[in-house]
């Protein structure tokens, strides 16, 4: 490495969006630099090892301080941090398999760069915090204040784009080194350190995880998106299939009533980890992808089994905070947090259930655990128009939504229904149950949220047999349950049901 001397004054000024034109030098070097190696890619022309080595120096001193730094800098602060992740990305164009210019050690190094100042990212970004390929059907407002650090986002949208090209373009061997420090990363183990775990379970606060774990998380989802095709997962797809093992343990230890506040109280958490609901739902996404790839990662019957009960685990807990009456402002239930982990979860189910179909029947139980306390969370709607945010959950068009989402399992039981079998009646039981008031909330399900719901109900009823039917009337009993089963019935008739004629 070329030896490199930046004072630190400097660079707290900087870090602190105190010198502003030094900050833009900074930018406009690495960016002129960045230049340097483009050109010098397209005319194959040697480059200067002691160049490329100095500014590797500067790059790891200053990202480095960056991520090291408790306090939140200044908006300003990432305009030469940008530059940065500019040179960053440049610099693996040139790691190619037929020439690569950089040792393995140095590599490995950038990689473990990318995972701090991503992990600095996310941890500055709390509940915001998302992966790219986040996916919501909810909406938020741009000209909400606490989604205005778009300098923050922009960088760490900059340093995922490089961190994309470093493990597409590079030689196996390097590829399977970024993927190895992403499994250290979500293990928990700190580099140069085989006992300081930083996966922790707190005590009735919940747990947190460090800013590195979080970044382990978000890296890896880039890897499944950059990494394509059987040849490319050749020397790496056990290792990526350890890491997706690594989210069953992340998610065990977060897991806790903490995760749905807006702001986290847990006494092992400060501001500068990652919010712990962030990361749970982070780790959710990417299990749902790996799912959805499931001709390149086959996975265990025992991890679809954990990956099924997540939803029953997690929301169970949010049952514990729908009578507090506390209002401070610490323990205001994040509404729309809630809202993309359920949708998120329900997607998970869905998918598991289309591509592990014979694992997901051996554990149907547990599927139908998980569905059942998602249904529940749908009595917790607000009968007023206004929700107070300290005790019940969700608005009426919020419910409507969560009623959607719950809607595509039901949908996707139904495309399953000669591998579940006589199962799907446990599924259309549970509805009816908390439909008629039985629920753990005695509060039923409001006619709007039902609306959205009902499709899936009625697909539930045509999975099922008419022997199947028939128990139903029959353990039900006389009551609400078994006119409630009687009146779907007819309506599926009416509205749904099939029967041949044009």
């Amino acid at each position: 490495m070329g030896s490199v001397h930046i004072s630190n004054v400097l660079v707290n000024k900087l870090l602190a969006g105190e010198n502003l034109e030094e900050a833009y030098f900074f930018r406009q070097l690495f960016i002129a630099y960045s230049a340097v190696l483009k050109l010098n890619l397209q005319t194959k022309t040697s480059l200067s090892t002691n160049l490329v080595n100095i500014f590797i120096g500067m790059t790891e001193f200053l990202l480095s301080e960056y991520s090291n730094k408790p306090e939140t800098p200044p908006e300003f602060t990432f305009v030469f941090l940008d530059g940065i992740g500019k040179f960053l990305e440049e610099l693996a164009n040139h790691l190619s398999s037929t020439n690569p210019t950089l040792s393995t050690n140095v590599y490995e190094k950038l990689v473990n760069l990318h995972l701090k100042a991503l992990g600095k990212c996310i941890s500055l970004q709390q509940k915001r915090a998302t992966l790219e390929s986040h996916e919501t059907e909810s909406t938020k407002t741009v000209n909400d204040p606490e989604f205005a650090y778009s300098s923050l986002d922009d960088f760490k949208s900059r340093l995922r784009m490089s961190f994309k090209v470093y493990v597409s373009k590079p030689s196996e061997l390097y590829v399977s080194s970024a993927v190895q420090s992403i499994k250290k990363a979500l293990i928990g183990l700190q580099e140069g350190c085989m006992v300081n775990y930083q996966i922790r379970t707190g005590s009735s606060g919940g747990g947190n995880v460090t800013s590195v774990v979080a970044a382990g998380i978000d890296c890896l989802d880039v890897v499944l998106e950059a990494i394509t095709g059987r040849k490319g997962l050749s020397t790496v797809k056990t290792d990526i299939l350890g890491s997706v093992c690594c989210l069953f343990n992340i998610i065990y230890h977060l897991q806790s009533p903490q995760i749905f506040y807006k702001h986290p109280v847990s006494t092992t958490h400060n501001r500068v980890d990652p919010d712990p609901g962030s990361v749970v739902l982070m780790c959710i996404e990417v299990l749902t992808k790996v799912s959805g790839k499931h001709a390149l990662y086959q996975m265990d019957a025992c991890h679809v089994a954990q990956a099924l009960s997540i939803p029953s685990t997690l929301f169970q807990n949010i049952f514990q905070l729908t009578t507090s009456k506390d209002t401070s402002d610490d323990k205001l239930l994040d509404r729309q947090y809630s809202i993309e982990l359920y949708a998120a979860c329900c997607r998970m189910l869905y998918t598991f259930l289309r591509h592990h179909k014979r694992e997901s029947v051996q554990h149907i139980a547990i599927l139908q655990a998980s569905v059942s306390v998602l249904l529940h969370c749908l009595e917790m709607v607000n009968k007023a128009e206004t929700v107070q945010e300290s005790y019940l959950v969700w608005g009426l068009q919020e419910g409507v939504k969560c009623g959607a989402f719950l809607r595509r399992i039901y949908e996707e039981i139904r495309q399953q229904k000669d591998v579940i079998g006589q199962d799907c009646r446990l599924f259309l039981s549970s509805y009816i149950v908390v439909y008629s008031g039985y629920g753990p909330l005695k509060a039923g399900i409001r006619r709007e949220i039902d609306e959205a719901l009902r499709p899936g109900v009625y697909a539930l009823i045509d999975a099922c047999s008419p022997d199947d039917l028939q128990y139903l009337h029959t353990v039900l009993g006389e009551g609400p349950c078994r006119n409630t089963l009687a009146n779907l019935q007819h309506d599926y008739k009416i509205n749904f049901q099939y029967e041949g004629k044009v």
